[in-house]
């Protein structure tokens, strides 16, 4: 039964979200004001972890089964897909690169805080 009242709160937030984006004068995407207001959420500690948990790592456990669809239906489009072939590439090995360079830098931004904190004991 709690993973239910998660999957509700989940899916709530998604509404709300929906119902923003709506209401917004410019276009942005519903799950990326789903995903900032429940960032900012956990992170006021209104949302409590332990009141999604269950529920999320459920969806990231079935990740692929969601995204199934759009990558098989992507195939009707092969001949678009071809002649933007070396766009899609350029845009994949930059995004590559930038992905690579920020894991490092929260690395490494990361152990430096560490340090600093055990320093600071």
């Amino acid at each position: 039964m709690r993973i239910l009242k998660q999957f509700a709160l989940i899916f709530l937030l998604f509404w709300v979200s929906h119902g923003i984006s709506t209401l917004l004068p410019f276009t942005m995407p519903a799950s990326v004001i789903g995903l900032l207001l429940m960032f900012l959420l956990l992170l006021s500690g209104i949302l409590k972890t332990e009141s999604i948990r269950e529920a999320a790592e459920f969806l990231q456990g079935n990740m692929t089964l969601f995204l199934l669809p759009v990558v098989t239906s992507s195939m009707n489009y092969v001949d678009i897909i071809m002649e933007n072939a070396l766009g899609f590439f350029v845009v994949c090995i930059v995004t590559t690169i930038l992905t690579y360079a920020a894991v490092v830098w929260s690395v490494h931004l990361t152990v430096k805080l560490m340090k600093k904190g055990e320093d600071e004991e």
